[in-house]
C-alpha cells in the first residue's frame, strides 16, 4: 500500500509539474508581448536590459523544471521495470492458481472414491491449498491495481515530454 501511495504522490506531483510547466509558458506568452510593448513605446537601453534579465529568468526556471521532469522520467522508467517484473510474477502466480484449482479438483474427486479415515488428511490439505489459492488471488489482484497506477504515470510523463517540448519551442522563439 505503501508503494502504491508513493506512486500515486509522483503521479499527481506529475500532474502539478505539468500544469505549472503550462503557467510558465503562458507567462513567457505574456512576457514575450509585454516586451513587444515595452519596445515599441520606449527604446530606452535600460529598458531593454531589464526585458532581457527577466527574459532569462523565465529562462532559468524553464530549465529547472525541465531538469526536474528528467528525474521524474527516470523514476517512471524504474517503475515500468519493476511493473515489468510484476506482470510476470502475475503470469507466473496464474500459472500457479491454475496448477492449485486443477490439484483441488483432483483431491475433491479422490475424497469421493477414498474411504472416510482419509477424509480428515485430505481436509486438512485442501483448507491448505485453499488458503494458499487465497493468497495468490490477492497477490492477482494488487499486480492488477499496480498496471493501472503505471498507465496513469504513462499518460502524465507523455504530458509532461509534450508540454516541455512546447516551452522549449516558446524558448527557442523568443531569441
Amino acid at each position: 500500500m505503501d508503494e502504491k501511495q508513493q506512486l500515486q504522490k509522483h503521479l499527481e506531483k506529475l500532474k502539478n509539474m505539468s500544469e505549472s510547466q503550462q503557467k510558465l509558458s503562458n507567462q513567457i506568452f505574456e512576457f514575450k508581448n509585454d516586451h513587444q510593448k515595452n519596445l515599441k513605446v520606449s527604446q530606452v537601453d535600460d529598458a531593454g536590459k531589464l526585458e532581457r534579465e527577466k527574459l532569462e529568468e523565465w529562462e532559468i526556471k524553464c530549465e529547472y523544471e525541465n531538469e526536474d521532469m528528467a528525474s521524474q522520467f527516470l523514476i517512471v522508467e524504474d517503475f515500468k521495470k519493476t511493473c515489468k517484473e510484476a506482470v510476470r510474477k502475475k503470469v507466473e502466480l496464474s500459472l500457479e492458481i491454475s496448477r492449485l484449482l486443477n490439484k483441488m479438483k483432483e483431491l475433491q474427486y479422490g475424497m469421493l472414491s477414498k474411504p472416510q479415515s482419509g477424509c480428515q488428511v485430505e481436509a486438512n490439505e485442501n483448507a491448505n491449498m485453499a488458503s494458499d489459492m487465497s493468497l495468490l488471488q490477492q497477490s492477482t489482484q494488487l499486480l492488477e491495481e499496480n498496471g493501472d497506477i503505471v498507465i496513469n504515470l504513462q499518460w502524465a510523463h507523455e504530458r509532461a515530454v509534450k508540454d516541455n517540448v512546447k516551452m522549449a519551442a516558446e524558448i527557442i522563439r523568443l531569441y
